[in-house]
């Protein structure tokens, strides 16, 4: 159950972190990579993983 919930708040994070406009010197393959991630965790959930 703990590990339900701690995906869950990964992909949150992560999709908010992939949305989020970062400032201007900030390299533009931050939120690329922070949407793989989103991606991959939605991926776990929905695949349902067996530590869930």
């Amino acid at each position: 159950m703990l590990t339900l919930i701690l995906l869950v708040f990964a992909f949150v994070l992560f999709s908010i972190a992939a949305i989020w406009n970062p400032a201007p010197p900030s390299p533009w393959f931050g939120r690329l990579v922070a949407a793989g991630l989103a991606f991959w965790v939605l991926s776990v959930l929905l695949a349902g993983h067996p530590l869930i």
